[in-house]
């Protein structure tokens, strides 16, 4: 018999420990929801990479990195909290 399927988790977010960070990094931020227990998870925030610290099931942290300007996305969008869909 052979395999004939391939199914893969997509992990979901649920919250995050904080909406606002500073433009110099270094920041902790955890993402929690569900599916993020792997060694190959790649984060990024406002199109910036977070450096993977500590994964599990249930979340991820990370840790910010510096940026040279304040994200657009997170400028007062009104119910968005600086999350791009």
């Amino acid at each position: 018999m052979s395999k004939c399927y391939h199914a893969m988790n997509v992990p979901s977010i649920s919250n995050i420990s904080s909406h606002t960070g500073y433009t110099s990094g270094g920041q902790n931020l955890t993402v929690y929801g569900h599916g993020f227990n792997s060694p190959n998870i790649t984060v990024f925030v406002a199109g910036r990479p977070c450096t993977v610290t500590q994964y599990q099931d249930s979340s991820v942290s990370c840790e910010l990195q510096a940026s040279d300007a304040p994200s657009a996305v997170s400028m007062n969008q009104s119910g968005s909290n600086g999350i791009r869909a």
